[in-house]
């Protein structure tokens, strides 16, 4: 019997990782990110729990945990350039949970390299998804056609795949109303195994460096842009630097980086929540169906877990319907506890209310905390 076809847009860890179950699984696969090759953009990756368990389950465990990322002292600065506080991630609190910190684009390379049997094109996405009886015909942007028995959108928060069956956007959106980008900053600080972590009223910097190599930045700030500034490079940059303007020192340094190298990522921190995730042949996984925001520290897990589930469900069952909904009604409780967490943590981030020592010396407490206090699940228990 010939395997059914299944496309997933996105090559990203949701998309990468349900092109890895599917194929265990038997279906003849193919994957299209829009984006070239080698623009992954992205920060720190936080995996623990269900994350961590999902790594061991595709036999990259170790891969990742050989590269993941050196961080050997975090270092709270204050406005004047003072090191209030210094700590070795190792022997804190934090640091002796059960986790795993590591860069959104080597997670991707790591994830590649096991599916990199599995055809992949970039520079390509979809622009027009039609179900037949036997199937979806996929128009793509390349301008060529084809058709295939099931699509998987994995193609993140702004989801063309989303888009073009689900057409209604804003009743998914739940904004924060704050936001965050992710960049490329050189070295000029001459530190190695540092992350620096900085924060204002209602607004925060992070600024990692590796062993070697360009520093990434992290920002996090309240607002909610036009469509237009997130489509425009010059306004982007002008509307991250301004809650930083009166900000000390090295913000200002930093934020100049903002928009001068490729692979950065800007963008408004929200979920997405979606009565279902599938509509006939299509059925959404990870960020595209179901984001929980970059603030709750669960987001890579999330999409793990999910495509784990879907190719589980779509092998048990020769009804692509019925697998979708014994998906949705297994990954659903998993999703809205780390969603309602989430936007506690994001809440909590933006309130007045913060205690001094967090505004003080822990930018990044709420989402501590938030992964402190979560009870984690064992993958297996949702099957």
């Amino acid at each position: 019997m010939k395997s059914p076809r299944i496309l997933i847009c996105g090559a990203g860890p949701a998309g990468l990782a349900s092109a890895y179950w599917l194929d265990q699984a038997g279906f003849n696969v193919e994957l299209i990110e829009k984006r070239p090759r080698d623009n992954v953009e992205g920060y720190l990756l936080i995996l623990h729990g269900e994350g961590l368990e999902m790594l061991h389950q595709m036999g990259i465990y170790e891969a990742a945990c050989a590269q993941q990322a050196n961080i050997q002292q975090i270092k709270h600065v204050n406005d004047r350039g003072r090191i209030i506080t210094q700590i070795n991630p190792s022997t804190c609190e934090f640091g002796k949970l059960k986790q795993l910190v590591i860069t959104r684009d080597v997670l991707c390379e790591i994830l590649a390299e096991q599916v990199k049997h599995i055809p992949c094109r970039f520079n390509e996405q979809v622009t027009d998804l039609v179900e037949d009886e036997t199937g979806v015909r996929v128009a793509f942007l390349s301008g060529r056609t084809d058709h295939f028995d099931l699509v998987i959108g994995a193609d993140g928060i702004h989801s063309m795949t989303r888009k073009l069956i689900w057409n209604r956007e804003e009743d998914f959106w739940y904004p924060f109303d704050l936001c965050f980008a992710f960049f490329k900053v050189p070295n000029f600080m001459g530190e190695h195994g540092v992350e620096y972590r900085y924060q204002a009223f209602q607004r925060a910097l992070t600024l990692y460096y590796p062993s070697e190599g360009d520093g990434r930045a992290a920002i996090f700030f309240p607002g909610a842009p036009d469509p237009a500034i997130l489509r425009d490079d010059q306004l982007r940059k002008q509307f991250a630097q301004a809650p930083f303007a009166n900000d000390g020192w090295e913000v200002k340094r930093v934020l100049d980086y903002f928009g001068q190298y490729e692979n950065q990522y800007f963008d408004c921190v929200a979920n997405i929540r979606m009565p279902t995730w599938s509509k006939g042949r299509v059925c959404l996984v990870g960020d595209s169906g179901y984001a929980s925001s970059p603030l709750g520290a669960h987001a890579t897990s999330v999409a793990f877990v999910g495509g784990y589930i879907l190719a589980n469900a779509l092998t048990q069952s020769a009804d692509y319907r019925q697998a979708f909904l014994a998906y949705e009604e297994k990954m659903r409780p998993f999703v809205f506890e780390v969603q309602q967490r989430s936007e506690k943590i994001a809440n909590r981030w933006k309130s007045k209310y913060l205690s001094w020592f967090d505004r003080r010396f822990d930018p990044l407490a709420p989402i501590s905390r938030g992964v402190w206090k979560r009870k984690e699940i064992g993958v297996k228990d949702l099957l």
